[in-house]
């Protein structure tokens, strides 16, 4: 009977690999982040904008873009062929699953019952799936995107609810677009070494 006895160095050289697999998986070329920052930015900046037209009524239909944005992710990831995936990444990716239908339920079945607190409360939830993202995969870029969109989700609780949509729109560009463009940038550039 053969004993696999692994030294402290081996351990931690094992542990770093499926960090940094895990953030190659997640990370990769960006167009996740790219994708749902876009999403989201055009959403609540229509929101905002049919909200200072008075056009209450229609306000809320810009976010009608989430469920396609969870169709195109869910094709573009059945699409990836990675196999292997180990515990950590799949950790991330059952947070995010996780999150997101949380946010897509509250969204669409308790945004009366919210009211004036959706926003805010949608903007914790993301800023808590980047930064357990970011502690995970030992990514500073997305624990700063999370402290951003944690801030600003606390801000909207102390301003006029009419300035909520314009609040996460420039969440959704700081700390989801703005992550995912400098993730292709590094993508591009590691591919190019």
């Amino acid at each position: 009977m053969e004993t696999n006895n692994l030294t402290p160095e081996k351990s931690f050289e094992i542990i770093s690999q499926m960090i940094e697999d895990a953030k190659n998986r997640f990370e990769e070329n960006g167009f996740i982040y790219v994708l749902w920052g876009v999403l989201l930015g055009i959403a609540s900046f229509t929101h905002f904008y049919l909200i200072q037209l008075e056009l209450y009524q229609y306000s809320g239909y810009p976010y009608f873009l989430m469920p396609l944005g969870v169709v195109i992710t869910w094709v573009y990831m059945a699409r990836k062929k990675h196999t292997g995936k180990n515990q950590i990444g799949r950790i991330v990716g059952d947070t995010w699953m996780f999150i997101s239908v949380n946010l897509l339920i509250l969204g669409f079945a308790f945004h009366s019952i919210l009211n004036t607190n959706l926003i805010p409360v949608m903007l914790i939830l993301i800023a808590i799936g980047m930064g357990l993202s970011g502690i995970a995969l030992k990514s500073n870029i997305k624990i700063f995107a999370a402290i951003a969109i944690n801030l600003l989700g606390f801000i909207c609780f102390m301003i006029n609810w009419m300035y909520h949509p314009l609040i996460m729109g420039i969440a959704a560009v700081l700390g989801i677009l703005l992550p995912g463009v400098i993730f292709m940038f590094n993508n591009k550039k590691n591919q190019n070494v």
